[in-house]
């Protein structure tokens, strides 16, 4: 979803709503590892919106030890954008 530009729409128990791109909403980890997102104590997230469908091809890979049930030990996320010539012009 970071590739397609999702956005995480939340909301306080206030009433205040957000809105945060996907890129900005998982903290990697560092000096806070025990923060793993932007929420906010008492932060619900009320939808995860997308944009319109890009052109192109959509690719996702996971490779495991296992076939089932098993943690991704790589994963990969790819739009691949042809030329028209059987090359690619743009790989997101």
């Amino acid at each position: 979803m970071r590739l397609l530009d999702a956005v995480v729409e939340t909301i306080t128990l206030e009433g205040k709503t957000r809105s945060i791109t996907l890129a900005d909403f998982y903290h990697p980890p560092g000096k806070t590892p025990h923060i793993e997102t932007a929420l906010l104590p008492g932060e619900l997230i009320v939808a995860v919106t997308l944009p319109p469908p890009l052109g192109g091809k959509h690719i996702y890979r996971k490779v495991r030890d296992r076939a089932s049930y098993a943690f991704a030990l790589v994963s990969v996320a790819a739009i691949i954008h042809p030329d028209g010539s059987g090359r690619v012009a743009l790989a997101e």
